[in-house]
């Protein structure tokens, strides 16, 4: 049993790469996502396996940050890779590089443990089980603070906070990680409204939704002091990387639309504490 319903939409998470890794052109190839599942989860995924949008969205989305993590760490081979949320994500088990930490809720850690311990990952690898409504980010953090470079990977769970929180966020990842990245996955109110309604009733009845979310969660960010390094529009990536059932020319048309171009991103992001890219070049 999850202890939040929020938590649950690790399996769907963990549906979306079940099911690109039994396709000849997988793009994850992650072999630990059926094994995650379980039935309970796969009784979960039933329940997702009919928006086929939004599941190759999330397959593309699920690769282009893993293609930014394998870029990061062919640079810095031994960065601090910090998952908040880290579900049933299996990066550390399929991407060589980095000391990785994740952190989410006690179920979520139990089950992860089970199928795939610690000492099993090539990579160094800690798991820590949290309460995200009995505990705050910040303590848990504290023990990990590091005026090192870090790149921190958020997935799947911005959609789920309020702007407040995602305030409390960026202020806590600042004290605990001075120069870090952000890779995130950001959905404005409008697409949530517009694109994702299947989505939304498939939440409603597993017992969660989106929050409210902000008109431009990008801006947002950037507002806290983050600059963008790289965004990707996901709806227009999978349908050019042929993930969803509409024809190729429709990804050119819908990312003429703003709330296509810009409802549902996923975004790198660099706090205050990195230099701009232009200094880090000029350093060799």
């Amino acid at each position: 049993m999850m202890s939040n319903s929020v938590s649950a939409t690790a399996y769907y998470c963990a549906g979306t790469r079940m099911l690109d890794a039994l396709r000849t052109d997988t793009l994850l190839n992650d072999s630990l996502a059926a094994r995650f599942m379980g039935d309970d989860g796969l009784l979960i995924f039933e329940k997702f396996r009919h928006l086929a949008i939004p599941i190759g969205a999330h397959q593309v989305r699920c690769y282009l940050i893993d293609q930014a993590v394998r870029m990061r760490l062919n640079v810095d081979p031994d960065m601090l890779v910090v998952l908040v949320g880290a579900g049933f994500d299996s990066r550390a088990f399929r991407i060589p590089g980095g000391r990785w930490i994740e952190i989410d809720e006690q179920p979520i850690i139990e089950r992860k443990n089970a199928v795939a311990p610690t000492a099993s990952c090539g990579n160094p690898l800690r798991r820590i089980a949290v309460s995200f409504h009995e505990e705050r980010l910040r303590d848990v953090l504290a023990p990990l603070a590091t005026g090192a470079p870090t790149l921190v990977i958020c997935e799947g769970v911005t959609m789920y906070l309020e702007a407040a929180q995602i305030d409390e966020f960026a202020a806590t990842l600042a004290d605990a990680f001075p120069r870090h990245w952000l890779y995130v996955d950001l959905m404005s109110r409008g697409f949530a409204r517009t694109f994702a309604k299947g989505m939304s009733r498939v939440l409603a009845s597993i017992g969660t939704a989106f929050s409210s979310l902000e008109p431009d969660p990008l801006a947002h960010l950037r507002r806290l002091g983050y600059k963008i390094e790289a965004k990707h529009a996901l709806l227009p990536a999978a349908i050019a990387m042929r993930r969803v059932p509409l024809p190729a020319v429709a990804g050119p048309l819908l990312a003429m639309l703003p709330v296509v171009r810009n409802g549902y991103l996923v975004a790198l992001l660099a706090n205050a504490g990195i230099p701009p890219i232009e200094a880090r070049l000029s350093r060799g």
